[in-house]
């Protein structure tokens, strides 16, 4: 089975897989830094990196269609290397990269190029043990006798490989990788742990190269490292880099805070509650709190109090409290507690009822206008006058109604904000008016009276 189909069978393979359970990893890798490097006449090395672990595949190809692919490295990294081998000399090549990540995710770079030089025309070296005779013709342009002598061989090569652009890369809770360069094809080695004696651990690969790449897995979160790389080329010539470090990040947070205790909540006037609380705990530390009123989340706050207002007079309102941290846990919601408004208008009162009027009363909880809408039935139709001036006991006089007659009636306030208030619908009956006397006196009698000294 071609390279290209073991991997289609392992992506068939991990879709399957991917049915029987879902997972609750949703993104796929990003890939970035794709490179071509220690490109000749028939090979090079393609590099790239992701920022979660995933394998390592290459399409390439004379044409954007490819048709050629390395073999799957099926282990997961950040850092990625693939090298091509049997390419044509002087040739555009085309490649992509894959990587698939632990969930099944799979994503592909765009298309990619890069050139092949041409083979070198080189003579083939020939190898003389003396005492030998070797022929020798020669053409010169006159006559005389042709000295030949051998020559000498090339030094020794005693120069170690330039090391370069070390960095740390791919850095997580347990692994890390580290790239560099040398500017000659050299062994990848590489010797890392908490201190400068590098604790005895070393990372080796035996290729000669010159893009080099050393993916560490196993460490500690929130850890400093020291590490140092080495490159020896095929003369045996060795280099050392100086000492580097990078920190692994800490393991994600996923306890989330105490739930917050003590909720008090009080109404400090018709439209407006304050609720407050003690703090919560956390491991790393609470970031805010998220506030609930009848369960729905209103407001955020960094501190233990909170003033929710624009609220309804008249009404209860129900309240929770729940801390969170810089990671996004959640506390439990805290013990709930209920608290209701004042009415805006109250105290309504019909007073002084006549069979032709009534003065009606009531009281607000800051200053309003003052005004009646009545009428004989819910409907109202009529207003009394509108009083502007605000104030806070209100007192509207009716007249001209008729007598032996039900009115409703509703007292009307407006605040400074513009806010109406209407009271509920109330009910009067004026009297009927006294009786008249309409007959005249009958069977009256005189008694005639004497006075006497």
């Amino acid at each position: 089975m071609s390279p290209l189909n073991q991997y289609r069978s392992l992506l068939f393979a991990l879709f399957l897989a991917g049915c029987a359970g879902a997972s609750s990893d949703k993104t796929a890798p990003a890939i970035s830094h794709i490179d071509a490097a220690e490109i000749d006449s028939a090979a090079a090395t393609v590099t790239w990196e992701t920022d979660k672990e995933a394998d390592t595949q290459v399409q390439y190809g004379a044409t954007a269609s490819y048709g050629l692919s390395t073999a799957l490295a099926a282990a997961r990294v950040k850092a990625h290397q693939q090298p091509l081998s049997g390419l044509q000399p002087g040739t555009l090549y085309h490649y992509q990269v894959l990587s698939r990540d632990a969930a099944g995710h799979l994503v592909t770079s765009p298309d990619q190029t890069f050139s092949t030089p041409a083979a070198a025309s080189t003579p083939s070296p020939a190898t003389i043990t003396p005492p030998t005779l070797v022929p020798v013709a020669a053409r010169t342009a006159s006559p005389g006798p042709v000295s030949v002598r051998p020559a000498k061989p090339a030094p020794p090569d005693t120069t170690p490989p330039l090391i370069s652009g070390i960095t740390a890369v791919g850095i997580g809770s347990g692994e890390a990788a580290i790239r560099w360069k040398t500017d000659e094809p050299a062994g990848t080695e590489m010797e890392y742990g908490t201190t400068t004696q590098y604790e005895g651990a070393t990372w080796t690969a035996s290729p000669l190269i010159t893009a080099h790449a050393a993916n560490l897995t196993g460490l500690l979160p929130s850890t400093l490292y020291h590490y140092r790389v080495k490159g020896r080329d095929a003369a045996g010539n060795l280099a050392v880099s100086p000492d580097a470090t990078f920190t692994t990040l800490g393991l994600p947070d996923s306890a989330p805070p105490s739930l917050p205790t003590g909720v008090t909540a009080a109404a400090v006037s018709y439209s407006q509650i304050n609720v407050a609380w003690n703090a919560s705990t956390d491991n790393i530390g609470v970031t805010g709190y998220r506030l609930y009123r009848n369960g729905t989340p209103v407001a955020t706050s960094s501190g233990q109090i909170y003033s929710d207002g624009n609220l309804a007079p008249d009404t209860t309102y129900r309240y929770t409290v729940a801390a969170y941290d810089a990671a996004g846990n959640l506390s439990a919601p805290s013990m709930a507690i209920s608290v209701h408004t004042p009415p805006f208008l109250s105290g309504i009162v019909s007073g002084k009822i006549t069979e032709a009027g009534s003065t009606i009363s009531w009281t607000t909880v800051e200053p309003a206008t003052t005004q009646v809408e009545y009428g004989t039935t819910a409907e109202y139709g009529s207003f009394s006058d509108l009083e502007t001036s605000p104030v806070t006991l209100h007192s509207v006089a009716l007249t001209g109604l008729t007598p032996s007659t039900t009115y409703h009636f509703h007292a009307i306030s407006r605040d400074a904000a513009g806010n109406v208030v209407l009271s509920p619908d109330q009910i009067l009956t004026t009297p009927a008016p006294p009786a008249a006397i309409t007959a005249a006196p009958t069977a009256l009698t005189a008694t005639a009276a004497s006075l006497t000294q």
